[in-house]
């Protein structure tokens, strides 16, 4: 591994020096490195790859992926030097130079800030708290205490969990509560499908038990409740789908009702749902080695579609605008990676990211990551018609940062 300084907070990353002994052509200007080896060799130009992603930039020192204004400022959270434990910065920054504007808050920003109206919601943790910033100066306008990630916005209302463990309804505008509802155990996951609100909690660390609870949206009253494996679910707006437990089955339940639908007979255990697309259930689970499949399942006929097998676990999964899947995987030796799919399993790019990496992805294309370090990096994806070309014909094809893979003070390895 190289050891290589990382990129500051503040500044773009600083360009290579030359060394004193730079080559130079035939005019007297100097040559890159790089170049020059390339004449040395005989080695035709390296011509511009049409799927090659394009880093943006990248940050170091980041708490969570950011919220993306539309100014293009980004709000996040930052580590500061001086600090106490309890205290933590959040600034509104462009991509590159210096921040906007930079607020110093009581605790660390635990999740991604969402946007609502003209404010921005920002959880805090250590202590546990919501305050609402306006996102052009970072003024703060009010702060509900003791309300924790995840933060699941919809309509005229803002979703969360409080530190008693409750699911709990706050209006947007003022912070005031709902109300609020107790479901069996921890809700890690929660989502909001029309007037209802999905949450999966975990009951058991030692044996995996879990449930999903479903809740009427705006009034707070449970409509049907299902013992599950973990508190992962995948739903649409006609069916949920959860694992029974470790083994399996994964099994599929009427929305509207909580009614069990079918049941799943396939291979593996350790089923985890990822997206509900139409008719198609992605899924990730576990059949041979250390890391799971990613698997594609018709949910009319049961039957598997395709699956793919990359180096590391599928742990979450968005489509795209360009109607492609974005996928993070997770390696049980730390590793991390994010990796775009067409909808018929075949791999566009795979780019290695580091430890336990999160995703947002934007309309326009821009996929930002953040991994367990705190390195946030941004990049655009490759063109989708070109992808698909150049996959028909040559195969799946790599992601490939070239010399800016970097997590850390180390260089990542670079699938080849």
């Amino acid at each position: 591994m190289k050891v290589r300084p990382f990129a500051s907070l503040a500044t773009p990353m600083p360009p290579v020096r030359k060394a004193a002994s730079q080559p130079v052509d035939s005019l007297g200007s100097s040559v890159p490195m790089d170049e020059a080896r390339r004449q040395l060799l005989g080695q035709p130009e390296k011509k511009p790859d049409p799927l090659k992603g394009k880093l943006l930039f990248e940050m170091e020192g980041v708490r969570s992926l950011p919220w993306r204004s539309p100014a293009e400022q980004l709000v996040l959270g930052v580590v500061k030097q001086g600090l106490s434990p309890f205290e933590g910065q959040v600034e509104s920054r462009p991509a590159h130079g210096n921040p906007l504007w930079s607020v110093q808050v009581k605790g660390k920003l635990s999740s991604q800030p969402v946007g609502y109206k003209d404010q921005v919601l920002v959880a805090l943790a250590d202590p546990h708290h919501l305050v609402s910033l306006d996102p052009a100066t970072g003024a703060q306008r009010w702060d509900a205490r003791n309300i924790l990630a995840p933060l699941v916005l919809t309509g005229e209302r803002l979703f969360a969990r409080t530190y008693e463990q409750e699911v709990v309804c706050l209006n947007p505008a003022s912070g005031g509560r709902c109300w609020t509802a107790k479901p069996p155990g921890v809700p890690l996951e929660m989502t909001t499908i029309g007037d209802k609100v999905l949450a999966g909690s975990r009951i058991s660390y030692q044996t995996g038990e879990g449930a999903l609870t479903v809740y009427d949206a705006r009034t707070g009253t449970k409509k049907w409740e299902s013992s599950a494996y973990g508190a992962r679910f995948a739903a649409d707006d006609r069916h949920a789908f959860l694992a029974g437990d470790r083994e399996g089955p994964l099994r599929m339940f009427d929305l509207e009702s909580g009614q069990e639908v079918k049941t799943f007979d396939l291979s593996g255990r350790f089923f985890r749902p990822l997206l509900v697309d139409g008719d198609t259930l992605y899924l990730s689970c576990m059949r041979a080695g250390v890391s799971a499949d990613l698997v594609a399942v018709d949910i009319n006929t049961g039957q598997e579609r395709w699956t793919a097998r990359g180096k590391d676990s599928p742990d979450a999964m968005v489509k795209g605008e360009d109607g492609n899947l974005y996928v993070t995987e997770r390696g049980y030796n730390g590793s991390g990676a994010v990796a775009c799919y067409q909808p018929g399993g075949e791999v566009l790019w795979r780019g290695y990211v580091g430890s336990n990496p999160k995703m947002s992805v934007y309309p326009d294309g821009t996929v930002l990551t953040l991994n367990d370090f705190g390195h946030l990096r941004a990049f655009s994806a490759p063109n989708a018609e070109e992808a698909k070309k150049v996959a028909e014909a040559s195969g799946p094809l790599v992601f490939d940062f070239d010399d800016l893979v970097q997590v850390g003070d180390f260089e990542l390895e670079k699938q080849e």
